[in-house]
């Protein structure tokens, strides 16, 4: 049974990522054995092209946003299956998958119940 393609949600308040703090890091597909004459030997891991991880916020989302994202990271398994993202940087959508589980952090104030929430998706 063919199932549909994953697509990264929109959360019900409307937010988006926070692009203050948004990053991209290559990973880097080279090995290094440092040898004992002082020199460096290099070669590349792998011939794929490499991945990318991309560090994404979210600031004072509701507990309703909180709750989508967390029924989402239960859709995909987890690490385990991958999703279409759309970049806040160049507007292109990647195949990506979460490389670890989301962080989230406690802003509200009495009644508000407010989170910060941290992801990191990597390239597939």
């Amino acid at each position: 049974m063919a199932t549909a393609p994953l697509v990264f949600p929109a959360l019900p308040s409307g937010k988006s990522f926070d692009s203050s703090k948004f990053s991209i890091t290559p990973n880097d597909p080279g090995m290094r054995h440092e040898m004992e004459g002082g020199y460096a030997v290099t070669r590349a891991r792998f011939t794929r092209k490499p991945t990318r991880v991309f560090n994404c916020s979210l600031t004072n989302i509701t507990q309703a946003d909180k709750n989508a994202l967390e029924t989402f990271w239960d859709t995909t398994r987890g690490t385990s299956r991958a999703f279409s993202w759309t970049s806040l940087q160049d507007a292109k959508t990647y195949n990506v998958r979460f490389k670890s589980a989301p962080t989230y952090t406690y802003r509200g104030v009495r009644q508000s119940h407010f989170w910060d929430c941290d992801i990191q998706f990597e390239t597939v």
